[in-house]
């Protein structure tokens, strides 16, 4: 049986981003600054994989972990609150609150996030 190893591949993904506004002009982007700030101020910000915590020079950033901000305008909202009833989303309007909202938010710092081995680069349905 081989030893314990390291693998490298590499993989093509490509994926459909529905159009959406930028984040300056997104009504529901104050959720997720509300809940970034409380977060911060109760000094309660770590990463989720490593328990990192958040200091001025190295953020923690929060990830989308449901439903990606950039997607949303793509989701049929009825078929995901059919797979989500415990979040009790019966309007577009409940879905967009949800998606920035503290149930749909992971702490994670930057290389868990965004780094060679975050999740944005993680493939996943």
């Amino acid at each position: 049986m081989p030893d314990e190893h390291f693998q490298t591949y590499t993989s093509r993904v490509k994926q459909y981003v529905p159009h959406h506004p930028e984040r300056g002009d997104d009504p529901y982007y104050h959720i997720f600054n509300s809940y970034k700030e409380r977060c911060k101020r109760l000094n309660l910000i770590k990463c989720a994989v490593c328990g990192k915590l958040d200091t001025t020079t190295d953020p923690i950033e929060l990830h989308h972990t449901l439903c990606e901000f950039s997607m949303s305008n793509g989701v049929d909202v009825s078929l995901f609150a059919a797979l989500h009833p415990d979040l009790h989303i019966d309007s577009d309007d409940a879905f967009q609150q949800f998606v920035e909202g503290e149930g749909n938010l992971t702490p994670l710092c930057k290389p868990h996030h965004t780094g060679d081995e975050g999740i944005h680069v993680i493939v996943y349905p």
